[in-house]
């Protein structure tokens, strides 16, 4: 269990990284406004 979560929450950092070319937490929610 710990380590699918931890592969789901690197999956998802991944996604985010690709999708807002951040992983600036900041800048992520102020391009989601």
């Amino acid at each position: 269990i710990e380590l699918g979560t931890t592969a789901l929450l690197v999956a998802l950092a991944v996604n985010i990284h690709k999708h807002y070319g951040t992983l600036n937490v900041r800048k992520v929610r102020r391009l989601k406004g």
